[in-house]
Order: structure tokens, then sequence, then C-alpha cells
């Protein structure tokens, strides 16, 4: 035995079903490939339906299924890679924009939850994204083929060796899923084509800084919820800016209360909506309505909504005259 009597006799008996205690996106993302609304289906333990709606809304805003929950086609494409459901969406949205080539890095790197060791050491690569930064080091290593150079890179650029190597590896099989011409011709993106395509996959997790607070409050979802920034990014947010990250539970070994933060950080400009709303128009609506300014003059304020639900921007334009007196 490999462990002590009194941990043996604390384990559970039976070991909890995966339907209770894991997310329900893949029951959801299969059940649609075969054209089963997951309703429909039983088992053996009932599953909670709070869960069960989670997962289809998740799958829904990141454009996998539709209302009545059949695979639309960024789900059929997402479907048939190694990835997750969050980062097909980011290569869907890259495809989308001509830009799968130099996404396809960018994905191994995230979905190895970043080669970097320690996400708080800035090297000065990026000061938009983490992402942006863990990319630039895995590519500036992936072309040397020196061991000791590449040691020495990985050194300095604070890379973990398992990490890099994994991230190498999924990089590599997600260059065997495309076409090598299409991959070519779509291996040159911008900094902000890229800072699009990962609002693109975390659309659902997309933050503002909280009113009375040091935290961060979720845009999407539960609006209330203050979220602590922690450690794990070298990204500097102002007051006003909006930004989508991982939120991650940690457990105190003191005995404490667990407690969620916010980390990994991709800053977001309007400019970034405003070109993932050119692509997926569905996600934004926008309302209008005439105010009174203090100075008695009418303007028009535009408020913009994701998802019909949460404000994220507004705007004021003055009325020209004949609109006045209209």
């Amino acid at each position: 035995m490999l462990c002590s009597f009194q941990k043996w006799d604390d384990r559970e008996l039976e070991t909890t079903p995966e339907l209770l205690r894991l997310p329900l996106t893949q029951l959801v993302m299969h059940s649609a490939t075969f054209g089963i609304h997951p309703e429909e289906l039983t088992f053996d333990q009932p599953i909670e339906a709070v869960k069960l709606e989670e997962a289809i809304v998740r799958l829904t805003r990141l454009g996998l299924v539709d209302d009545d929950c059949n695979l639309t086609e960024a789900g059929r494409f997402v479907s048939h890679l190694p990835v997750s459901f969050s980062t097909g969406a980011m290569l869907w949205h890259a495809k989308q924009t001509g830009i799968l080539g130099a996404a396809l890095p960018l994905a191994a790197v995230m979905e190895t939850d970043g080669i970097r060791k320690d996400f708080r050491l800035d090297h000065g690569m990026d000061t938009t994204s983490d992402w942006l930064d863990a990319l630039k080091a895995f590519q500036s290593i992936l072309g040397v083929e020196c061991n000791r150079t590449r040691q020495l890179h990985m050194t300095q650029k604070n890379v973990g060796f398992k990490r890099m190597e994994a991230a190498k590896a999924l990089y590599r099989k997600l260059q065997r899923s495309f076409n090598e011409k299409d991959i070519a011709a779509t291996s040159k993106a911008s900094d902000a084509q890229l800072r699009q395509c990962i609002l693109a996959g975390a659309i659902d997790s997309l933050f503002k800084q909280a009113p009375y607070s040091r935290g961060f409050a979720r845009v999407v979802g539960n609006q209330f919820e203050d979220y602590n920034l922690g450690n794990g990014t070298a990204v500097f947010v102002g007051s006003r800016d909006l930004v989508v990250g991982n939120l991650r539970t940690i457990k105190p070994k003191n005995g404490r209360s667990p407690f969620t933060i916010l980390e990994k950080l991709t800053k977001v400009t309007p400019e970034d909506l405003l070109a993932l709303a050119a692509v997926r128009p569905q996600i934004f609506s926008m309302t209008s309505r005439q105010e009174e300014t203090v100075f008695g003059d009418k303007v028009r304020v535009t408020k913009v909504f994701i998802f019909g639900e949460y404000l994220i921007e507004e705007t004021r334009t003055p009325l020209q005259p004949e609109a006045r007196c209209a």
C-alpha cells in the first residue's frame, strides 16, 4: 500500500461519475454531432439541469451549436480538432479571417497552458497579452537547432522543457490536420489579429474592472462576481480596460476557504470587439435612445450589449439640428 491507512479509510467507496463532476460540454457536442438533443438522453444517474444548461449556453456563445442545439459550421470544424472547444473556436475565427497558419502555434501554446514557467516575469516581448508573450517565446525557440543554444534561450525566456516539447508536438499534430498550402498562405498575422482570435475563443470570459473594487467582474454570465487579479500575469491593466483571462480556483492548505483568481490576461480594445462583430454579428446587439444633456442639447446614446445581456460600451453622438426638430 502506497498511502497511509487513515487516507485509505477516508476515501470514498465509489468514484464520482464524470457526468456529475465534469462540465457537460463534451456530452452536448457529442450528442449534437448525431443530431440528438442532450435532454433526450437518459443516464443511470440523473444529471443536473443547471450544468446541462451551462454547457449549452457556453457552446452557443462560442458559436459551435445553434439555438436548437445542432452543430453549426464552426462546430463541425472544431469537432475534428485535438483541442478544447474554446481553442477550436479561436482557430475557426482565424480561418474565417485568413490567418489560420499563424494561429496554429498560438493554439498549441494555449492548449499546453503556456510554455512559460512564470508569467509574472516580463521579458519585454509583449505587454498586451500573456499568451502572445508566450507565443513569441515559443517561436523564437522553435527554429533553434543547436541544443545548447536552445537550452540557453529557454532559460532566458523562462520556458519549461516539458511544456515546450508538449506544445511542439501539438503544433506538429495541428499542422497535419490542415492542408500545407493553406497553412503557408495564412502564416502571417499582426498582434491585433491574434488578440482578436484569443477574444473569439474566450468571449464568455470577458472581464472589466469591478466598481469600487480592485478586482474584475465578468461581463458575460455572473456580472456581480468579483475576482482578484492573480500573480500569473505580466500585463498591465488600467481601470477601464477590458480583458479576457483564465479563472483558477485555489484551495489553501491552511484550511481557509477556496478562492478564485483571474490570470493570464489579454487586453481587449473596442477595435477588437468590432473586428469580432464583423465575423460574428449575432454576438452583439445595439440599442439607441435620446437623452437631454445638462446643457439642454439632445444626444443619441448608443449602448452595445454582448449576447443581449450586459453593457460593454457606450457612445454619445450629438443630434443634428434637423434631427432635433423631428
